[in-house]
């Protein structure tokens, strides 16, 4: 009869988990003296590597009641930088896997998209156009699906500011940082899995990656000091990317950022939810404050 783990095996077992992720994707490329200053805050062996013991130490940290504040703090400092380098690398679940959610990470240096390599044809056309909650069905409408499924219900918050969200759903908001929780809840209410992390780059690595954007796609966009996530609906004035978010201005609404701020357009997987009624605001919403 195998012996039940105790909960120190089980973190090793977890942090074992974190390693094999990680590996292959820059691990060993990411600067030495950043990990050896990890390690020292920490109080374990210099190796210059993102090693189990370390791992777990990071863990057994963030989760400690006791915690040290400036301690803390540092660690986060830490990770947001490791995070930075794993995007460059081509993952960012660094933060995810240390089940850190609540956490605001600079991705104002990941790559830029290659707009040469985008396809514009499928998305909608809207400049000179009051994207209210009408055009936002009429546009579900036309793409059906889940994409449809993923605008209609995020298009039934529109103008609800995040306690007013918070309130009617139940979900989680981080104060001042709730384009990620905004996602993962129509992500849900969608029959989607989200990514349970607060942070925008989280959806980096959601459904796959496509360069044929169409309206009902989640788009990750950077920005300084942290990144913003919300539902792409099309292109407006200038070619301004669209999207229907939380927390632009401080509310739902449709705001327009510039191109170059696209870390990637993400396409959802089919959901077997069928698609939801059509939104009720009627609330017309131009361009707003970026904001993640």
């Amino acid at each position: 009869m195998p012996v039940p783990a105790t909960s120190g095996q089980r973190a090793t077992a977890d942090v074992l988990a974190t390693l094999d992720l990680m590996a292959g994707v820059g691990r060993d490329r990411i600067d030495r003296d950043k990990v050896d200053r990890l390690q020292d805050v920490l109080g374990v062996d210099r190796t210059g590597r993102l090693d189990a013991q370390t791992l777990l130490a990071v863990k057994q940290e963030l989760t400690s009641d006791d915690s040290d504040t400036e301690k803390y703090r540092m660690l986060m400092d830490m990770l947001s930088e490791f995070e930075a380098a794993f995007i460059q690398h081509g993952t960012c679940n660094t933060l995810k896997m240390f089940g850190v959610s609540d956490i605001r990470v600079d991705i104002s240096g990941a790559p830029a998209m290659d707009w040469g390599r985008i396809s514009t044809t499928a998305a909608p056309r809207l400049s000179g156009q009051a994207v209210d909650a009408a055009m936002l069905e009429k546009i579900a409408q036309q793409v059906g699906g889940t994409n449809a499924t993923i605008i209609r219900n995020a298009a039934k918050y529109l103008g609800e500011d995040g306690s007013t969200f918070r309130a009617e759903t139940g979900a989680h908001v981080t104060p001042g940082l709730w384009c990620a929780d905004f996602s993962n809840e129509i992500a849900h209410e969608s029959g989607l899995s989200g990514t349970g992390s607060s942070a925008a780059i989280s959806f980096n690595d959601i459904g796959v990656e496509t360069l044929n954007p169409q309206a009902g796609n989640y788009v990750v966009m950077k920005r300084n000091g942290g990144g913003h996530v919300g539902i792409f609906v099309g292109f407006g004035d200038n070619g301004k990317v669209l999207i229907l978010g939380g927390n632009q201005g401080g509310r739902v609404c449709v705001a327009a950022f510039d191109r170059s701020d696209v870390v990637s357009f993400r396409r959802m997987p089919e959901s077997a939810t069928s698609a939801a009624a059509a939104p009720t605001s009627k609330q017309a919403v131009h361009a707003a404050a970026p904001a993640g």
